[in-house]
Parts: C-alpha cells; sequence; structure tokens
C-alpha cells in the first residue's frame, strides 16, 4: 500500500499498455502521411483520390458498452453462427456533396473481385483521368492479376499502397466502424436473411439519411501512432 501512495504521488496510473503489431513502423507511417499531403496539394481538377477496402460483416452479436443505469444488467441475445458477408467500399473525402461512397457486395473478395470493383470505380468516375486508390497491402490487391489489370488502363488508375499494419491511415476504416454501430453493435438477428437485409438496407438507404455524420466522421486526419514499447 506505501508504494501504490508514491506511485499515485508520482503521477503513475495502473493500467495495461495498449498492444501493437510489432511489424508497425512509425517511419513508414509518417512518410506515408507527409506523401499523401503533397498528392492532396497537388491534385488536379481531373484527378481523385480514393480510400478502398473490404469489410466482412458477420452474423454474430456483438457485445458493446453503453449506458446503463447503475445496479440493473442488460442482456443482448447471442447467436454462434459465424457466417459473413463481404463487400469492397470506395470513399472519396472531399467531393462537393462531402463523402462520397460507393460499396458493392461479393460472393469473397479475391482478385477478380477486386478488378471488378475498379471497373464499377472507372464507370463512376468516367469524367476523371486519373484515380488514385489508397489501399492496404492484402495479397490480392497486389496480385499479379491485379497489377495487370491496372497496367493495361494506361495509366487511369494509380495505386498508394498503405504501410504494413496501418489502418489507422486508411479513412474508410472510419466507416465500417459507423456500419458496425449502426447494424451489428447490441443487435441479434434470428436468421442470417435479417442479418444480411440489415446491413444491405444501411448501405443501399440508410447512409444517405446520416450525412452530418459522415462529414463530421469521415475526414483524413489520421491518427499519429507514437510507440513507447515496455522494457523487459
Amino acid at each position: 500500500s506505501g508504494m501504490y501512495q508514491v506511485l499515485k504521488k508520482l503521477g503513475f496510473v495502473y493500467k495495461k499498455p495498449r498492444r501493437y503489431p510489432a511489424k508497425l513502423d512509425v517511419e513508414k507511417q509518417q512518410a506515408f502521411r507527409e506523401r499523401y499531403q503533397a498528392l492532396k496539394r497537388n491534385l488536379g481538377p481531373e484527378e481523385v483520390i480514393l480510400f478502398l477496402d473490404g469489410v466482412h460483416p458477420d452474423h454474430q452479436t456483438q457485445a458493446v458498452h453503453g449506458w446503463i443505469f447503475k445496479g440493473s444488467v442488460k442482456a443482448v441475445a447471442t447467436t454462434a453462427k459465424q457466417k459473413r458477408l463481404h463487400y469492397l467500399g470506395s470513399l472519396e473525402l472531399h467531393s462537393q456533396e462531402g463523402p462520397k461512397i460507393l460499396t458493392r457486395r461479393y460472393e469473397k473478395i479475391n482478385g477478380e473481385s477486386i478488378m471488378d470493383f475498379m471497373g464499377h470505380l472507372l464507370l463512376t468516375y468516367e469524367s476523371k483521368k486519373k484515380l488514385y486508390l489508397i489501399m492496404d497491402q492484402a495479397g490480392y490487391h497486389r496480385s499479379h492479376q491485379v497489377r495487370e489489370f491496372v497496367m493495361k488502363l494506361g495509366g487511369r488508375i494509380e495505386i498508394e499502397f498503405l504501410p504494413p499494419y496501418s489502418p489507422n491511415l486508411n479513412s474508410i476504416e472510419r466507416l465500417w466502424k459507423i456500419v458496425r454501430e449502426n447494424v451489428t453493435y447490441n443487435r441479434y438477428y434470428r436468421t442470417y436473411k435479417e442479418f444480411s437485409d440489415a446491413v444491405m438496407e444501411f448501405f443501399e438507404k440508410k447512409i444517405f439519411e446520416i450525412p452530418d455524420i459522415l462529414k463530421s466522421r469521415l475526414n483524413d486526419r489520421f491518427q499519429k501512432i507514437e510507440l513507447d514499447f515496455v522494457q523487459v
């Protein structure tokens, strides 16, 4: 108890260290931020920057914290089912109307679905001469068939890969959190169909009913990670 009081007076608190992947590279994250800012500054009127990623909602109840009266206990039904959906999405942060979002559902995410989604992006942004796609280094993003597909486009698409283990630099991750908050957190779906219909309704309807939330939360103010590892 005496040591506890001393540590408290010295400004210490008892808590866990945050867990980060050992291969996370702070210098590479900073280099990406600098490249991104330069790209934004020099972006032409016929060019656009898009954040791209996949999301895989599980048909499984996600219990999360919420405000509950002290002394009461709330319950949420759960399902052990693990069946999941697969969506690809893109996010344009700086359109005149606010964040512009495009999503498509796929049976699975692989090189073919990535190329299909890129094709839809080219149609959606047919007035743009160049699309800069920011995405992580998942194997299907870097596959030989995707690289060949991009090369055949004659420069219409340029890919900027994020450093490894850097979801904090991909703004579309914030959209996926909004999806979870509105569809899966503390919600029970009796059947997989009810679950998939709820996800589809959000992407096709409800997402357009929350423009203020999207504007306030979807941005490129990237979290800056500074690591101070425990010495053991």
